[in-house]
Formats: C-alpha cells, structure tokens, sequence
C-alpha cells in the first residue's frame, strides 16, 4: 500500500489543526477516521471497510473535509463539514436562527443560508403594526454583526459570504 507522505508544511498544518493529542502522523489519523466511517457497516463488515477506507485516504486519493478529520473519533464528534439553514419569517425563528449561527461557528463549521421563506421585500402587517424583517433587512443585519460580508460575482449578483 501506498503511503502519502507530508512535507514540513503539511505536517506542520496536520499537527497544529487536525491531529488527536500524540498523533504524530497521518496514517495515525486515517486510521481512526476509516474506523470511524466503518462504524454504520455490519459488524462482519466493518474491519473490511474500515481497511478499504484507510487505504484509500492513506495513499491520497480520497481525503475527507477538515470537519471530519479534525472530529472523527473525539468525544463530540462533528463530521459535518457546513450547514445549511433556512430561518422561517418570523421573529422567533430568526432568533433560533442566530443562536445556531453561533453554536455552528463555535465548533468550526460552515454555514450556508436559504432565504427563501423570508419575504422579499418589506411588508407592513397592519395586524401587527410592526415591520417585519425581509431578506434583504435580515442580510444586512448579519453583515453589521459581522457574521457575513457581501461579495458580487462576475454577473452582478449579490454572492452572501459567511464568516466562520
């Protein structure tokens, strides 16, 4: 078998961001994350996929996220790389939906927002006689709590960057 092998950066960054405490080298951490990956297979199964896994990520041809090779196999495991949320119009779940910006950002992941189900433009509830925030207003609010900053793409459409 194959065995990529790091340069001083490479393993510089390994050490510094992905490896367990006392992994020195990446075939240590491609073990744990195959192990890991093996885990939902048969019980019969799992020493023979765990293998196929390490295998392949050992040799370099397969390298997971940086989400899944810095959580496999540690306490609170969080292999997901980036999430997607999608806050429903109104004011609680706007709010359920900042709280879980912080609580993913604390633990490193991505975030990508669907506004969809925000109103596009500005709409005054007689009923309530309050303004309702919409897309654009929610957008904004983000970007002043520095959690998100405006990019456009070659087309001139708003491109919306989270910051982690």
């Amino acid at each position: 078998m194959v065995q990529i092998q790091l340069d001083a950066l490479g393993q510089d960054i390994f050490e510094s961001r992905y490896a367990y405490p006392g992994e020195k080298r990446w075939n240590e951490r491609t073990k744990v994350i195959a192990k890991v990956a093996a885990s939902p297979e048969p019980d019969d199964d799992k020493e023979k996929y765990s293998k196929a896994f390490n295998d392949i990520m050992a040799a370099g041809d397969f390298i997971p996220g940086g989400r899944i090779i810095f959580g496999a196999g540690r306490r609170n495991q969080g292999l997901m790389n980036c999430f997607v949320l999608q806050p429903d119009d109104s004011v609680p779940s706007i709010k359920e939906f900042l709280g879980d910006i912080y609580t993913i950002s604390c633990a490193g992941g991505g975030i990508g927002i669907n506004f969809s189900k925000i109103r596009p433009k500005v709409m005054i509830l007689l009923t309530l006689k309050i303004l309702p925030q919409d897309q654009l207003s929610l957008c904004v609010l983000l970007i002043k709590l520095g959690i998100m900053s405006v990019l456009v793409n070659h087309e001139e459409q708003p491109f919306w960057l989270l910051w982690r």
